[in-house]
C-alpha cells in the first residue's frame, strides 16, 4: 500500500486443554511505523482487519470453534 514497516513481527500463542484441543489462540504483532509517515498506522490498522476476517486460513479454521484474539 506504498508504506514500508521497518519492523512487524507477530507471536501467536495458543492455550490447550488437551493434547489436541485448543480453547484460545492470541495473535500479538510487534509493529514499528516509519517514521514521519502519519498515514501509516490508519492503512496498518486496515490492512490487518480485512486479512484477520477475509485472508488468514488460520483464522478463519478456528473462527467458529476457538477465539482468536489480536493484539497490536
Amino acid at each position: 500500500r506504498g508504506h514500508r514497516l521497518p519492523k512487524l513481527r507477530a507471536t501467536v500463542e495458543g492455550e490447550k486443554v488437551k493434547p489436541a484441543t485448543l480453547v484460545s489462540v492470541t495473535m500479538t504483532y510487534d509493529v514499528e511505523m516509519p517514521e514521519g509517515d502519519l498515514e501509516a498506522r490508519a492503512v496498518y490498522e486496515k490492512v490487518a482487519e480485512r486479512v484477520h476476517e477475509r485472508y488468514c486460513t488460520v483464522s478463519m479454521a478456528l473462527r467458529d470453534s476457538v477465539p482468536v484474539t489480536i493484539k497490536t
